[in-house]
């Protein structure tokens, strides 16, 4: 790094760019010649990705990482369940870029597959095998067919209630009914409950009611007035905030998770935005986290995290002399708080850790045999 600089002026400075793993400097960032202040943004090269836009700012004559982590595997979407059919790792782990997996039908004429997870998501698109569908009459919300082992809701309407109603296509379709939900109360941002049908406490069981208003008249009312407790258990809108209106960038990033709806490039105060774990990866469901992220006076506030899942490979249980207890358990992963069942290879035996193990966020120990 040299220095330039007339006498009184302000320094001009020549860098050599910092070098940064598995990333590169952004074209929109070169230039010769970069004064103090200025900043040095990377973008992660092919089959990696960055939760946050890496940048170095320049201050005191030296380069100072100002923003951002490393750049790490791209991640694909944990396979879904396959309908009559399996899958095992034929190399690498943890579901990231450069993994290959291997798809096996057992009992239908498919042919079998492999999968590799590549810059944007896994190379080929699975189908399954498909199975009879059942036909559904005498409900209000569709008429197409249901498929074998899926659920679909219907919502019949009276004038007392709503009742939700799940149907299951299997040998036998069976309704439930689900009308015992109730909704939760929320956090209060700067609202008052004004009143509420049939009051203001809870429980709030399907039907109520409430009115909300701002607890100064100078704040602005951020979302729905009135909302009501819908018969799954879940408000129509979520609780309003009132505050002085400043807006919210897009949702940001949550590691293995994305957004239930199409999201906004601008959210107001108040609007809320709800998460979905990937295939396979478990919310953590602790009283400091929650599904939701809500913009508040131009921030996102909320904590959002997705418990990893285990996987396993063949040779790793090679490795160890071990393999899965049963012939037909074709589970070479589980999902955070789940266990997998090993045994000793044949002529081998236990000699470390028990055979049955469970898996906390990514982390599963493998018993040895020998």
């Amino acid at each position: 790094m040299e220095k330039h600089a007339d006498a009184g002026a302000t320094q001009t400075l020549t860098h050599t760019h910092i070098q940064t793993q598995h990333a590169e400097v952004a074209e929109n960032s070169k230039k010769n010649n970069y004064s103090d202040s200025d900043k040095l943004e990377y973008n992660c090269v092919h089959g990696y990705v960055s939760p946050r836009k890496i940048i170095y700012k320049c201050s005191d004559n030296k380069w100072i990482k100002w923003r951002g982590e490393k750049c790490s595997f791209k991640r694909c979407k944990l396979p879904e369940d396959i309908l009559n059919g399996h899958y095992t790792i034929e190399s690498g782990r943890n579901f990231v870029f450069g993994m290959i997996i291997s798809i096996y039908f057992s009992s239908y004429q498919m042919m079998n597959d492999t999968r590799t997870c590549q810059d944007g998501g896994w190379d080929i698109q699975l189908l399954n095998y498909q199975l009879p569908a059942c036909e559904v009459e005498g409900f209000t919300d569709f008429e197409e067919l249901i498929r074998y082992g899926h659920k679909r809701k219907d919502r019949k309407k009276s004038a007392a209630s709503r009742i939700s109603m799940y149907l299951q296509c299997s040998k036998h379709t069976i309704p439930i009914d689900i009308n015992g939900f109730t909704c939760e109360g929320e956090q209060l941002i700067n609202v008052d409950i004004l009143f509420g049908h049939p009051g203001i406490v809870s429980p709030y069981k399907p039907g109520h009611i409430l009115v909300f208003r701002c607890t100064d008249v100078n704040l602005k009312m951020h979302g729905q007035r009135t909302i009501e407790c819908l018969s799954n258990g879940k408000w129509d809108h979520p609780y309003p905030i009132c505050g002085v209106s400043k807006k919210c960038g897009p949702p940001p990033h949550v590691n293995n998770a994305d957004t239930v709806e199409m999201t906004k490039k601008e959210c107001n105060t108040g609007e809320r935005v709800e998460y979905m774990c990937f295939n396979k990866y478990t919310l953590d469901s602790h009283p400091a986290f929650s599904k939701y992220l809500t913009c508040q006076q131009g921030e996102w506030r909320g904590n959002i995290k997705c418990l990893m899942p285990c996987s396993v490979t063949v040779g790793e249980m090679d490795e160890r002399g071990i393999e899965l207890a049963f012939a037909d358990q074709q589970k070479m992963f589980a999902p955070h708080d789940d266990h997998i069942t090993f045994k000793c290879q044949r002529g081998k035996v236990s000699v470390g850790f028990a055979l049955r193990q469970k898996c906390n966020d990514g982390v599963i120990t493998l018993p040895v045999c020998a």
